[in-house]
């Protein structure tokens, strides 16, 4: 499921954010892109998650939208290499979804 593997892709980006591998922040710039763009895709009204024949939950767009400005700004720091701002931010994204 795109939120499932949205909410992954924002752990994985934070969880390397606080490692402090000052090397790859042109990666993180490119993840936080991707991770930015599904999640507008998830934004909209039109968006509908389906369910699995594990019986997941149908995501609601809203924790996605409240999500995405924390994101925004998660991926603005790390552009700036600011690593405490992109982990703060970073983490409230997630607490958000």
């Amino acid at each position: 499921m795109l939120y499932d593997s949205t909410k992954t892709l924002l752990r994985t980006i934070l969880q390397s954010l606080e490692r402090a591998d000052q090397t790859a922040w042109d990666d993180h710039v490119e993840s936080s892109k991707a991770c930015l763009y599904e999640m507008h895709q998830m934004s909209g009204r039109l968006y509908k998650a389906y369910k699995t024949d594990r019986g997941s939950q149908v995501t609601d767009p809203e924790k996605v939208n409240r999500a995405i400005p924390h994101v925004r700004l998660m991926a603005s720091a790390i552009r700036r290499r600011d690593q405490a701002k992109a982990i703060e931010s970073g983490r409230a994204a997630l607490a958000e979804m």
